[in-house]
């Protein structure tokens, strides 16, 4: 079944009609209208846009005689985003010129913990990543880009686009971008606000001194997104608070000035004291808080001295802007880890302002039957598909990786238990054997003093028992019975004591 685009005659809304049909309804107004077919709309003017090596962009009904562009922009501009396609159409005058976009898609973390899991993302795009703008920002900047001039805003209005005129397909068109970016982060997303609007903006201009009109339509979406890490909130808001604290305590040590000569000049202070030496640090200071506890002591100490300046009291956040339905307004929202807006086409008609009439019709027909081609967007898709697949293979192997080091932490610690104990029980042996030497020693010595102050000298008997025998005795003998003599002067010989049955003592 083949759909041909016409306009409606009453409000000038695209229309698809299918082949042959002879009545259809506009979705926009709810007019009836009759279909005649002449040879032009049986065969509408339709134009492929192709790059200059080749490659099919887009189909859209354009008047004969224009000259056609097409250019492909592959470079990613997001996770979302891995090219930007563009169609242009000249007349042959070049008083009119239509030019339409693919997708475009930006985003601006916002909360501290969001941030922080992007910048641990290896492969994550940065080049999307801009602060939000709102959908009339969006429009004069897309504007004002494609002019080249300044312009000024005249009127607003709904596009006619596909999109536009289907609003379910604008909504899913979203949701499927959310589900790819949450699939890209790992994380399930809460929608806090949603927008998906197709709108259509005039301006109006000068170029090189000629008045011109400028329109410029796009398939407005954004998300206002939560995501859920578990613990992650918590931990940032306690960073957040220490890091803030330590921001405060630094001003206050410093003043206004936070220098490093006013920082230098508390710290001596707080060291040394006064030029006088009143005021240094004490061992009491270190044991309560150290050098940045006394300075701390120190400012406190000098404020209740110095008069009491009131100071201003701190407005709260302000509310999120709401309209006059009381809607939050998208961009507007509290508590949001991420904005995701751009747009899932954009179209823009440049022409000379006596050309107005002539270039609205020519470009409302443009924004009607612009068809992307289903190979590029299949190809987009895919890169898409292949980056999610390369984050999640990563993070596989980081985990793996992970694990591994555990693993071998845990195997490093029980060789460091076991080496500690032999360590431990080598180190015991050897106190002990030191500890047996040193008793020893110690009981040689005592006994030899001992020894001295009594006067004697110890033998060691045959049976290894021990006696004591005055110091003048130079030889000691000792017969079976166990009587012992002592000689003092010439010893009389072994063969002599032998006869007699005495033994000879060793000194100890």
């Amino acid at each position: 079944m083949e759909m041909k685009a016409y306009l409606c005659p009453a409000c000038s809304a695209p229309l698809n009609v299918e082949e042959g049909a002879t009545f259809t309804t506009c979705p926009n107004c709810g007019s009836k209208i009759q279909i005649s077919y002449s040879e032009n709309e049986v065969n509408p003017n339709v134009q492929e846009f192709v790059t200059t090596d080749g490659v099919k962009v887009a189909k859209a009904i354009v008047p004969e005689g224009y000259k056609l562009e097409a250019a492909i922009l592959p470079s990613w501009q997001s996770e979302m985003v891995p090219s930007v396609s563009y169609i242009r159409a000249e007349s042959p005058n070049q008083d009119i010129i239509l030019s339409s976009a693919s997708k475009e898609m930006f985003h601006e973390p916002k909360s501290t913990s969001f941030k922080t899991i992007l910048s641990l993302l290896q492969n994550h795009t940065k080049n999307g990543y801009v602060p939000f703008m709102d959908v009339e920002d969006y429009m004069n900047r897309y504007a004002e880009q494609m002019a080249g001039v300044p312009l000024t805003p005249i009127a607003k209005t709904n596009l006619p686009s596909p999109l536009g005129n289907n609003p379910e397909l604008a909504h899913a068109a979203l949701q499927s971008d959310i589900g790819l970016y949450d699939s890209y982060m790992g994380e399930q997303s809460h929608l806090i606000n949603a927008k998906c609007e197709s709108v259509l903006y005039k301006y109006e201009g000068k170029m090189n001194d000629l008045d011109i009109v400028v329109l410029v339509g796009a398939d407005y979406q954004g998300a206002e997104l939560k995501y859920s890490i578990p613990g992650f909130g918590e931990i940032a808001d306690v960073a957040g608070k220490a890091l803030s604290g330590l921001k405060d305590a630094f001003s206050n040590l410093t003043g206004n000035d936070a220098s490093l000569g006013g920082l230098k000049e508390t710290i001596s202070e707080a060291l040394h004291g006064d030029s006088e030496g009143n005021g240094k640090m004490t061992f009491d200071d270190w044991m309560h808080g150290g050098l940045v506890g006394k300075m701390m002591r120190d400012k406190k100490a000098k404020q209740a001295k110095e008069p009491q300046v009131e100071k201003p009291v701190s407005t709260p956040p302000s509310e999120p802007t709401v309209n006059e339905k009381g809607e939050v307004l998208f961009g507007h929202a509290q508590h949001v880890d991420l904005i995701s807006y751009g747009s899932q086409r954009r179209y823009a008609c440049i022409a000379l302002k006596d050309k107005e009439e002539e270039a609205t019709k020519v470009f409302l027909r443009f924004i009607a039957s612009i068809v992307p081609d289903e190979h590029l967007a299949q190809r987009d898709l895919n890169a898409i598909n292949q980056k999610i697949s390369a984050m999640m293979m990563e993070a596989q192997r980081n985990q793996a990786m992970a694990q591994q080091m555990q693993m071998q932490t845990i195997q490093m610690q029980q060789q460091t238990s076991q080496m500690i104990a032999r360590n431990s029980q080598q180190v015991s042996a050897g106190i002990m054997d030191s500890w047996n030497k040193r008793q020893a020693a110690q009981s040689r010595m005592s006994t030899n003093y001992s020894e001295a102050i009594r006067g004697v000298n110890s033998y060691v008997t045959p049976s290894g028992k021990t006696v004591e025998m005055s110091v003048v005795a130079d030889h000691v003998y000792q017969n079976k019975y166990g009587d012992t003599i002592g000689i003092s002067g010439i010893d009389i010989g072994q063969d002599v004591a032998t006869k007699l049955d005495w033994t000879k003592l060793d000194k100890k």
